[in-house]
């Protein structure tokens, strides 16, 4: 039988609860993003040419940038933890908003998608982090950090492979509608102790 305590050694009571709940939320964050990219990158290539994806990363990019300091002042006046809550539910309203309005998969949209998609992945990773800093003392994240890493790449790998096996089942443009991905977006918000 395996001992926590033996596979996990410096990880005990607080630390290892809250390490195992950041790790769920990296990995609901990672497994949502990868489900979400590989929407927006199908349908994006469906409807616009490859040509404009260096304009999309550039618009990612930049907003991303322009968020960060946007967001400075906020650091000093709201928690990390409120402050990424927010982010994530701002981010399903939106997807939600995505969901409805874009039926026919005009240009814009799929390029605004493609670009939101971008932006939100970051500005929750980043948040979460920041959070995380705050939540681990140095000693800590030292033991702590590589669990909840190991959280995200268990996410990174199972949002796509679920990707993989919906797409292999619907067409891109089966519903007319892209996917919203905003149930897993908000997974976050409700895992307890980080």
């Amino acid at each position: 039988m395996l001992d926590i305590d033996e596979w996990l050694p410096g990880l005990r009571g607080g630390t290892r609860r809250r390490a195992f709940a950041a790790a769920t939320t990296l990995l609901v964050v990672l497994a949502s993003h990868a489900m979400r990219e590989t929407a927006r990158d199908a349908l994006f290539l469906s409807g616009l040419p490859a040509t404009r994806l260096p304009w999309a990363y550039l618009a990612i990019a930049g907003l991303s940038l322009g968020a960060g300091l946007a967001g400075r002042p906020l650091l000093g006046a709201v928690s990390h933890r409120a402050l990424l809550v927010a982010t994530l539910l701002v981010g399903a309203a939106v997807d939600v908003v995505f969901w409805w309005i874009s039926p026919g998969g005009a240009s814009g949209g799929l390029f605004a998608l493609y670009v939101w998609t971008g932006l939100v992945a970051t500005a929750v990773t980043v948040q979460l982090w920041l959070h995380l800093a705050h939540v681990f003392d140095v000693g800590e994240a030292k033991r702590a950090f590589p669990v909840v890493a190991a959280g995200g790449l268990g996410g990174a790998l199972a949002g796509s492979a679920l990707a993989s096996v919906v797409v292999s089942f619907l067409p891109v443009r089966s519903t007319g509608r892209p996917p919203s991905p905003s149930s897993p977006s908000l997974l976050p918000t409700t895992t307890p102790g980080v």
